[in-house]
């Protein structure tokens, strides 16, 4: 079974890991544990047999698909026996719940975790239970875990040595360094290397990093002497040293369970929770998530569901909003608009002239109104959005209302820059960025989007090398707040490759392009406009390069 883990996987931050990098973690650790929060607060018995349903139904329907048996088999099983064993009886027995379970954390496939949600919580808390049992320690205990890991994420973790690792799925390990070489066996290929983790685990708060033996309720009972890790644990990477075997290649990675965080994400993950989820624990915070990983036909397929259990005319507002939003981004504009409206509808009348909610929904439409060149519209909702703030009477101190004001300005900004009004569209853009860098994290997405139409302004200013600037500022950004695959990557990155090839920097405007439409045809699909608006530069640059 594959180690699910984070290490930073841009060359050029890995290449010299100085003091300050230590403690830098990727974007996917982030989402892992705010999915976490979310799964463990949604613990109601109410909905504990609803969602092991849709769980069952999920595996079910994917293992029908692809015509598996075996896994079939040990679903009924499940399905029949579930309550009269242990998740962690279940997730160690020779089936394909440990294998699932891991496989998605891995890739960040939220369909499957968020299916597993119950699952999750039931082994979650199991190893909290039994963790609570054990004594406290006061001595550093040593355990062991075998596995082959690809020749590159081998590289990653040897290009980090001093830095952390980041686990985001469950994982098991041993106090018996022989189970863990018998795991990791010996590697004569050239794709993959045998690896042994010695992981040492000094006395910590166990609550925090939660951590058992499960012996006493493993399926294979005391014969690994097996200690479970939950997920989100973080490990400070030490020494890598090859061991000689005669029959191939064999590693050993010493790891140190660590409560060191990346300050940055640590940061935007509060901010997260705070400003984007609001803290719900609901379905519908849930979906959010999926918006901000770039999951947007999940998410859209969560707030469907969401429309028929509300009754709350609110919370049935937020739903059309966040609805509108996904086909904003997926290029629907006539019904993206239409969704707003029914948004604004079911804002309570006492709010609709200045609420949150009113604000975020008009600064959408005026999006929309811009994407579809029609500029004095967008403006008019601009201005509504402005008027609702002001109505409030609210200080610029308080974050929320700062960080709308920031978006009004950026909004008129982006009017200017589609009407050629670039000083002044410099003058907004500047203006929102301002209040950004003052109230917003570091790695906040809001900043990336600043430095990305600032570069667009400098490149029809045919400032290349400061639209490149621009560019990699939003760049570094998006790279530690978004996942890799995320939509709002391929729109940076077709962007540098206009400026790079603009500087004939040729080789460079290739691999970025390249980049962009990977990133749009799996994320967007191949019919999407953006998609094609990447294949259109990847082609004018091929047909340059050919006529050069």
């Amino acid at each position: 079974m594959s180690l699910a883990f984070s290490v930073v996987n841009d060359k050029s931050i890995c290449s010299s890991l100085h003091a300050e990098k230590r403690n830098k973690q990727e974007a996917n650790f982030m989402y892992t544990q705010l999915f976490k929060q979310i799964v463990l607060a949604t613990d109601s018995p109410v909905h504990e047999k609803q969602e092991r349903a849709e769980m069952i139904a999920y595996c079910r329907s994917y293992y029908t698909e692809i015509n598996n048996q075996s896994a079939l088999t040990f679903l009924e099983r499940y399905e029949l026996d579930e309550s009269h064993h242990s998740a962690i009886w279940w997730y160690s027995c020779d089936g394909f719940l440990y294998k699932m379970l891991n496989e998605a954390c891995r890739i960040q496939d939220i369909e499957t975790m968020y299916a597993m949600r119950v699952f999750i919580r039931d082994l979650h808390r199991e190893i909290e239970q039994l963790c609570s049992l054990e004594p406290s320690r006061s001595s550093t205990l040593i355990l062991y875990r075998g596995q082959q890991l690809s020749r590159s994420a081998f590289k990653e973790i040897q290009s980090k040595s001093g830095g952390l690792l980041s686990i985001n799925s469950f994982f098991s390990t041993s106090l018996k360094s022989e189970v863990a070489l018998m795991f990791a066996g010996v590697s004569d290929s050239i794709n993959t290397i045998a690896i042994v983790f010695q992981i040492i685990v000094p006395p910590v708060d166990t609550k925090v990093v939660p951590f058992a033996n499960i012996d006493s309720v493993s399926a294979f009972g005391g014969a690994e002497t097996e200690y479970l890790f939950s997920f989100g644990s973080v490990f400070r990477i030490g020494d890598i040293d090859e061991y000689p075997h005669p029959d191939g290649e064999l590693w050993f990675i010493k790891l140190t369970l660590t409560m060191d965080k990346d300050p940055e994400l640590v940061c935007l993950t509060d901010y997260i929770w705070s400003h984007n989820l609001h803290g719900r624990i609901d379905l519908s915070s849930f979906a959010r998530l999926m918006i901000d990983m770039g999951e947007h036909e999940k998410a859209e397929e969560v707030y469907s569901t969401l429309l028929g259990q509300l009754s709350y005319r609110e919370d049935l507002g937020f739903v059309y909003h966040q609805l509108g939003y996904i086909r904003q981004i997926k290029g629907d504009w006539k019904y993206a608009l239409e969704l707003y409206r029914k948004a604004l509808e079911y804002i309570p009348e006492s709010e609709r002239e200045r609420g949150y909610s009113t604000v975020a929904t008009l600064l959408c439409m005026a999006q929309v109104y811009c994407d579809q060149s029609n500029w004095n519209l967008s403006l008019e909702y601009i201005h509504r959005a402005l008027a609702a703030i002001d109505a409030r009477d609210e200080s610029i101190k308080n974050v929320s209302v700062a960080e709308q004001q920031s978006h009004c300005l950026h909004m008129i900004g982006t009017v200017f820059l589609e009407q050629h009004r670039l000083d002044e569209a410099a003058e907004y853009f500047e203006r929102a960025l301002e209040i950004r860098r003052r109230i917003l994290p570091s790695a906040h997405p809001s900043l990336a989007t600043s430095y990305n139409d600032l570069g667009v302004l400098y490149h029809r200013q045919e400032s290349y090398e400061q639209a490149l600037s621009a560019y990699d500022s939003c760049l570094q950004i998006r790279r530690r707040s978004l996942p890799e695959t995320h939509p709002a990557l391929a729109i940076i990155y077709n962007n540098m490759a206009n400026t790079l090839y603009w500087l004939e920097r040729e080789k460079e405007a290739m691999e970025f392009s390249l980049r962009a439409v990977d990133i749009g045809t799996h994320s967007l699909g191949e019919n999407h406009p953006m998609t094609s608006t990447f294949r259109d530069t990847l082609e004018g640059i091929c047909s340059a390069n050919e006529e050069d």
